[in-house]
């Protein structure tokens, strides 16, 4: 069973661990990696490059999309 995590796009005072290109809005699965990201000093850093939707979303079905892989990398000092 795959678990569908979405960051989203709304990163209000996520700024330090989110760059601004998420999609959709964020799911109780993608709070729980942000909230991760923070405890443990990371960046979900590919949401800080910006790439056309076909190459955001990583799984897609009628209407329905989503961003499926998340990379969290320690932050840079």
């Amino acid at each position: 069973m795959a678990v569908v995590v979405n960051p989203g796009l709304d990163r209000s005072g996520d700024e330090e661990v989110m760059g601004k290109f998420g999609v959709k809005e964020r799911n109780l699965e993608g709070q729980m990696v942000v909230d991760f990201a923070k405890r443990m000093d990371m960046d979900v850093v590919n949401t800080y490059f910006q790439k056309t939707e076909e190459h955001r979303v990583t799984y897609k079905s009628g209407e329905r999309s989503t961003q499926v892989d998340y990379i969290p990398v320690e932050e840079a000092i």
